[in-house]
């Protein structure tokens, strides 16, 4: 693997519902019809880069709403969809967690105390490892030079966070906003020491025309060529290595 795009899934049906609605099962939250758009205005802004991306794995977790999104991703370039529990949402307890409404207080007191369990779902800790898990397994992926791992908001900040090497207590001093059908874009190579390193690309994007665009600019600096306009809006993006 040489570049991972940790995307999230596009808007779900449980974004279209009340705060007293029972959440529903993952196989009954599929995308909303704005969802079904979204994923497949993205799919056709990524064929723009095919070329790019060179071999491509599409990975999803087996939620209802990623494996939707992926599979309309995997049409338009040509790729095949494997599935992989590990990259699935935090599991929580059904019995304890029962409301939309209940479902956004868990998620958003999690961080304060990663390491505790409600009921029997699982905590941010848990939920590290196992992201953690998927990510070494995928840098050993030597049949794609592009894996899109098709996820959750909360899985693609532990696998941010498993990146940068941060505690598991920092996670909200590194948080990087990923929106529905958005993705951030990660470069694997080595660093000056040769060992492994990443390269944060680009954060919440929709489109890798201007991360390609910023690549082909630093090429023609280093041979002393004149600079070219980029296309569209700027993107940030900063340089992060990991031991």
């Amino acid at each position: 693997m040489k570049r991972l795009l940790s995307l999230r899934h596009a808007r779900p049906i449980l974004t279209m519902l009340p705060a007293n609605s029972p959440v529903p099962e993952d196989d009954a939250n599929d995308l909303s019809a704005d969802g079904a758009s979204q994923a497949t205005e993205l799919a056709k802004r990524l064929k723009r880069s095919l070329k790019e991306l060179g071999k491509i794995a599409v990975v999803t977790s087996p939620a209802k709403r990623c494996s939707t999104t992926a599979s309309a991703i995997a049409a338009q370039l040509g790729a095949t969809v494997s599935v992989d529990p590990r990259l699935g949402a935090r599991a929580f307890d059904r019995s304890m967690v029962r409301t939309v409404a209940e479902l956004r207080a868990w998620q958003n007191t999690a961080l304060r105390d990663p390491f505790s369990r409600v009921g029997t779902g699982e905590s941010e800790f848990d939920q590290r490892n196992r992201v953690g898990a998927w990510l070494a397994s995928a840098l050993g992926m030597e049949t794609a030079d592009t894996v899109i791992a098709v996820t959750h908001g909360s899985a693609i900040e532990h696998l941010g966070g498993a990146i940068l090497g941060s505690a598991i207590q920092g996670m909200e001093a590194i948080f990087l906003e990923c929106d529905h059908a958005r993705f951030h874009s990660w470069r694997v190579e080595a660093t000056p020491s040769q060992t492994l390193g990443w390269v944060l690309e680009g954060v919440n994007l929709d489109d890798l025309s201007r991360v390609f665009a910023d690549a082909e600019e630093r090429r023609r600096l280093r041979a002393g060529q004149p600079a070219v306009p980029p296309p569209g809006p700027v993107v940030m993006h900063e340089a992060y290595y990991v031991r």
